[in-house]
This record gives structure tokens, sequence and C-alpha cells, in this order.
């Protein structure tokens, strides 16, 4: 079942655009943080992903890395309808995922947790999401851990936003100069 559409998906997308996260390069910072959510979560796979119009990116992975994939099919696109963690303990056992081909076969997905990463002005561009082939929840410390950390993507996020920004305004002010 494909993920409900919010009202505010054009400024949501917006707010992804205005990122530049999308073509960007890989960045050591956002691979560390996944190595980390891992790690706390006990998973053997986790991930920084985006939500664009059609598709769903991988921006950072720990573990095997799986393709950019449609929006319908992403998990991901069912968790950024929330600013609070989204955990399916169990895909087989929720309707929403039952016909996704993630959960079919030998190495389907069964357990999914995502915390969303939120602009200042609310905006869920993604998540970090933890994923595993046996159905299990997130202790509390590991539910505050995960929300801290896609907080803290956040807050990077922003800072590279802001650091563009100030790049731009400052190239526009500087005085052309005339070759001699």
């Amino acid at each position: 079942m494909a993920a409900p559409i919010s009202l505010g998906e054009l400024e949501r997308q917006i707010a992804l655009e205005d990122y530049d996260i999308l073509d960007a390069d890989p960045d050591a910072k956002l691979d560390d943080i996944v190595k980390l959510a891992a790690e706390v979560c006990h998973a053997p796979t986790s991930m920084i992903t985006m939500i664009d119009r059609d598709h769903q990116f991988v921006k950072a992975v720990n573990g095997p890395r799986p393709a950019d994939v449609s929006r319908e099919l992403a998990f991901s696109a069912h968790a950024i309808t929330s600013t609070s963690l989204y955990m399916v303990s169990d895909t087989q056992q929720d309707d929403r995922f039952l016909a996704n081909p993630f959960n079919l076969g030998d190495d389907a997905l069964r357990f999914y947790a995502a915390a969303p990463i939120v602009t200042p002005e609310g905006y869920v561009l993604g998540t970090l999401c933890v994923i595993d082939q046996v159905p299990r929840t997130l202790d509390e410390a590991q539910q505050r851990s995960m929300l801290v950390l896609a907080e803290s993507i956040g807050a990077y996020l922003e800072l590279r936003r802001m650091r563009r920004l100030l790049r731009h305004t400052t190239m526009a002010m500087q005085p052309l100069t005339r070759p001699n």
C-alpha cells in the first residue's frame, strides 16, 4: 500500500530541494551516524533516506546498499508522515506492507524503525532508519537515540544549507574586477 501524501507535500518538496541533498556527494559525517545507529540498535542495516516526489534516495548506509526505489515501495514514505519515531515490529503482520516486494522472499525486511529528519520549519525531508530481517522492537533508550541522531542529521543539513547560502551571498557581494 502506498503511503498517504500530506497536504503540505509541495512545501516539503520545496524544502527538500532547498537543502540540495539529493545529488550531493557521499558525506563521511552521515556515514558515521548510520554506523552509530546500527550499533546502538543492534541492526544489520541502517540508512539515511530522503523522499523525493517519486523516489526514495539513500544518502548513507551501513550494511548492503539498496538501490534507490520508487516512493510507492519505500517504507520511509510512510515514516515521513509523522514527526515521531515510526516503528513496524513485523512487516508481515502489517497490512500496509503485505504486498510490498521488500516484504517477500528469503531476504524479506521484517523490522523497520525510522526517526524523521525534520527542518526547523517542521518539514520531514527523510529518515534515519534501521532494518532487520527478523521481527523485533527497539527499547526506550534505542528509540531516544534514534530521535537524537535524526535531530543531529537535521541540524547538520541545516548548517550545510546555511554555509552554502552564505557562500552564494558572499560571492554575489564581491565587486567585479577588471583584468589589467
